[in-house]
This record gives structure tokens, sequence and C-alpha cells, in this order.
């Protein structure tokens, strides 16, 4: 598709009555190649990807408006219709062993300008749950392969936001979906009417309404928000002297956010904890918080992730930060009667920011290791004390773990920023571990996942459960000695 075409596209989708908003076609640093990897765009190519992200408002149970990214991956920049791009086959989606479909990626050909994927993708960016789509918002190809512009595309995503979406994808006298897609659907659409009814029933109640905006401006978020230095790194580009570097290309801190915002935003927390309002566990391991986007902040962090925050990552983690484009949020709270610290663990991230929010607490720390399935991602690396407002920013594959509190009650806000295109790659898929060098550090260890934390640290009431059920490190990487733990 010639880059004109798709901004005419764009012009004439964005009248479309179900279109909220839309963005120009918007290039990338790197993006999935058609080799499954992960390659910095040729920003001087006639053919690179581009990306048009739009908002559409859904039917019940899908109420609200739902952040989509459609990737146009052989985009003539340049050029007109008569030396088009050399075409190349596309393989049929390959089967995941989770019955999800992984899009496969399409062969190189010397005599293409660019190797990119498959044209078109699509990508729910918005926190949805939904029976037809994978675990990263994508659409899957068996569903998206008969879409040829940004038209079909905008009208596929309409009709997945509508409760019989199902039958319409397959068309009149569409036979019942199998009976574990039936449940799958059932489920997330129940899941999905929950977060609509959190979000509208806590409208009324909401204490500072000004963290609510439904389609902010950069205006929204108020400069009185952030740290004074964070201002002047951002107003002036000039980020030289606000980094702190504790894991060279791995871990940095920096000041994020005021008082003012802090304050404010744990007393609009607590006051929905205290609503009487349903609150998800915002993960599999902490068991205190609320999911800002569950509560009606989704796009208020949207901003501040799109414009504020990438501005970060793309400086500091250049290939996997540059084109984070989705993000889960939520704040954690820990206290002696309640989560007093959380066991070793990764992220379901490709870049977390962690920012502490108060309030008064001693010991809570944070214990850094390495990064996963390397040689040493259970060996120490650093250890971490949170301040007001302090912001740490790490890869989401960093093995780190919180300190148990001793006194008090702290609050922090953890952002795990995705990168869409990083996860469509190979590499993202199945990156080989490393063998182990040499046993763990006892602190890196993980009673959830290690196979061996019985061998350096004794299991008690909390933890015994887990014994002999870990996973880490599978059998080929362990280091030389390594005895695993028996179950009770």
């Amino acid at each position: 598709m010639k880059l004109q075409a798709l901004r005419e596209g764009v012009a004439r989708v964005g009248r479309d009555k179900n279109v909220v908003w839309i963005d120009a076609p918007a290039p990338f640093v790197y993006a999935c190649s058609a080799t499954g990897e992960h390659e910095k765009v040729d920003a001087s190519a006639n053919v690179q990807p581009r990306v048009v992200r739009l908002g559409i408002r859904g039917k019940a149970p899908y109420e609200g408006v739902f952040k989509v990214a459609v990737t146009f991956y052989n985009t003539i920049i340049r050029g007109n219709e008569e030396s088009p791009v050399v075409p190349v086959d596309i393989p049929e989606p390959m089967a995941r062993g989770d019955g999800g479909i992984h899009c496969g990626c399409v062969g190189h050909d010397p005599n293409r300008e660019a190797s990119w994927r498959r044209d078109i993708t699509i990508d729910f960016l918005s926190s949805i749950t939904h029976g037809l789509l994978g675990d990263n918002g994508e659409v899957p190809d068996r569903i998206s392969s008969r879409v040829q512009d940004l038209d079909d595309a905008v009208a596929l995503c309409v009709t997945l936001l509508r409760p019989d979406a199902y039958s319409r994808i397959l068309g009149p006298g569409a036979p019942l979906p199998p009976l574990l897609l039936q449940k799958s659907l059932a489920h997330t659409s129940k899941h999905q009417a929950l977060i609509s009814r959190c979000i509208r029933e806590y409208q009324p109640l909401q204490r500072h309404p000004e963290l609510f905006v439904a389609a902010p401006c950069l205006d929204s978020w108020h400069s009185s928000w952030f740290a004074p230095s964070f201002v002047k790194a951002y107003n002036s580009e000039d980020w030289s002297n606000i980094f702190t570097e504790v894991i060279p290309g791995a871990l940095y801190t920096f000041d994020l956010f005021s008082k003012k915002f802090c304050d404010m935003l744990v007393d609009e927390l607590d006051s929905y904890n205290n609503s009487g309002l349903p609150v998800l566990r915002p993960n599999s391991m902490n068991n205190y918080g609320v999911i800002l986007n569950m509560i009606g902040m989704e796009s208020m962090v949207d901003l501040l992730t799109s414009t504020f925050l990438r501005e970060v990552s793309r400086r500091l983690f250049p290939k996997l930060g540059s084109d984070c484009d989705s993000h889960h949020t939520f704040n954690v709270r820990y206290r002696p009667d309640e989560d007093r610290g959380l066991d070793m663990h990764t992220d379901d991230s490709d870049v977390t920011f962690n920012v502490c929010l108060g309030k008064e607490f001693e010991g809570a720390g944070l214990q850094f290791c390495g990064t996963m399935k390397k040689a040493r991602h259970r060996k120490a690396s650093a250890q971490v004390r949170h301040a007001l407002g302090r912001c740490l920013v790490h890869l989401g594959q960093l093995r780190h773990g919180a300190d148990d509190i001793i006194a008090g009650e702290r609050q922090n806000l953890i952002i795990w920023m995705r990168n869409s295109q990083w996860r469509k790659t190979e590499e993202y898929e199945a990156g080989a571990f490393e063998t182990e060098a040499e046993p763990p550090d006892p602190v890196c260890l993980s009673y959830t996942h290690d196979r061996d934390y019985g061998q350096y640290k004794p299991f008690n009431d909390k933890t015994k459960a887990f014994k002999g059920t870990g996973w880490c490190p599978p059998d080929r990487y362990a280091y030389k000695g390594f005895v695993p733990d028996k179950p009770e």
C-alpha cells in the first residue's frame, strides 16, 4: 500500500461513527522482520512498516473506547503504482500448543527492498479480555487474513467489540463454537462486563476527577504532578543528568512524580479500595492493589506512557523500549499484616516503571539479580531502596523481589510497558537458556519458581506447599552439582 493511500484511508476512517480518535500513520524504530527478528527499520528505505493507532467504541459488554494498532508492513513511502513491492508467499499460520495462533513470518526475498512480515496485522492495545484474541491482544491470522486495507481492519475490530462477534465473523448459520471456546467467550465476556461495571459505578465516587479524563491532552498531566528535574529534562530534551545507572543496560532510577501527585493518587486508590466495588488482583503474586485500567484511568495512563515514559524507555532501552505501545498499570500495597514482601520473579513486561507513592514505612527494599535465561540470572546484582516519587525503570526480564516490610505501609505504582512488535518475534517466543556456571546466590532464590530453593533456604508454613513444584532451572541448563528439591 502506498503511504498516500494509507493517509487517505485514515481521513476516511476517521469519519466512521465507531472511531473516536485516529492518529496519522507512524513509523517504527524496530519491527518484526520476515525472518522473525526484531530488526531496525531503515528510515531511507522505500518500503517500511507503518502503524495506525486508533480508538474504537465497543458495545456491551465491551463498553468504552479500545485502542487498536493496525500495522501495514509493506508501505511504499515513495514511487507510484507502476513500481509495486515484489510479492512474497505467506505461509499458513502455525498452531501454538496453547490452542492459539502464532502469525507465521514470511520468508526473505532478496528482490524486496525490505523483508517484513505479512502485509497487515491488528493488535488490541487496550486492556481487554476476549475469547477470540491472542494472549497479547493480537487478532489471529485465521480471523484477519481477509483484511486488505484500513477500512477492513476497522470493520473487523468493530465486529469483535460486539457481543455476537463469533457468529458475525463466521457469517449466518455458523455452527456453535467448540465447548472450550464457548466457555472462554462466556468467561471473558463476564470479566469485561465486570470491568465496565466498576468504571461506571465508581465514576460518581471519584475524589480526583482530573485523574479520569476520557480524552486527555498534554495539559491533562499538570507539570506540578512531576518532579522538577523531570519537567526540566522533558522540556529541554536534555536527559544527561537525570538518570542514575544501577545495572548497566538493565536498571536505572530517576525522580518522576511530585509529592502532590503521589498523595493524590494514593488518596484515590484508597478511596476505591474502600468503595465496596470489586477489586481484582493486579497480578498472580500480589494480593493487595488496584488495576488502574479497571477503574477508569486507562486513558490518562495511555498519555503518560505514550508521551512521557516512552521518551525515557527509548533512550535507556532503544531496542525494546522505542516502540512500547501498550501497558498494564496497577498499584501494589505492602503492610506487615498483609503482603509483607514479594518472591523473586520477572515481570510480564518488556520495560517496567516502578514508582514509590508512599506512605511511611521501614524495610521493603528491592533486590535485583540477573536477566532471565542468562547464565547469571540467579546472581545478585543490586539492592535499591524506595524514595517517594522516585522511579525504578528496568527490563521486565530482570529477576527481582521485594524485601519484607518491617513497619508502616508502602504503596507503589507499577507500569508494565509492552512492545507488540518485539512480542511477535521468534527471539521473544523461544529465546534459548544459557547454562548456569555456578550455584545461585541465596538472595536470588524463588520458592515459587526454583527447583533447588530448599537446598539453600528452609521452607516454612507459607512456602512449603511449593517444595518440589518449581521449574527453574531446566535440567539441561542447571549448574554442575545441582540437586532438586523433592515434593513433600
